[in-house]
């Protein structure tokens, strides 16, 4: 048995693994809603809530204190960041106006590149 172990990266690369050979994976601690599939993988169970209802949760935040509010998410491009993504996106569905513009997630090695992308996501929100 594996009791607690941390990362929904980590996890993810050894859930199969683990399934396959009959031992739990108990308690991962990450919110990711992959660890909610007791069909395809029985043997590991999450606990936290997840990263979705999180993202639904600043969703109606925003909603109530930012109604007109311009709104950008840097996410990180793995399942850990588009669970958050999914539940603000289905938070603000009843938003009038939602997400106009996408720009494809990448990594940047060097600060200077994630200084000129937020650079250019203030920019676009400037534009609209």
């Amino acid at each position: 048995m594996i009791f607690g172990p941390l990362g929904t990266a980590s996890n993810s690369a050894i859930q199969k693994y683990m399934n396959e050979k009959k031992v739990p994976q108990l308690f991962v601690q990450t919110g990711a809603t992959k660890w909610n599939d007791p069909k395809q993988f029985p043997w590991t169970m999450g606990w936290q809530p997840n990263y979705q209802s999180e993202g639904h949760i600043y969703a109606k935040y925003i909603l109530k204190e930012r109604p007109t509010g311009k709104i950008a998410i840097l996410y990180q491009n793995d399942d850990y960041g588009k669970d958050y993504v999914k539940g603000i996106r289905d938070g603000l569905a009843r938003r009038k106006s939602g997400f106009d513009r996408h720009r494809a997630p990448t990594h940047h090695r060097r600060a200077r590149q994630t200084l000129a992308t937020m650079s250019l996501l203030s920019r676009l929100s400037r534009a609209t």
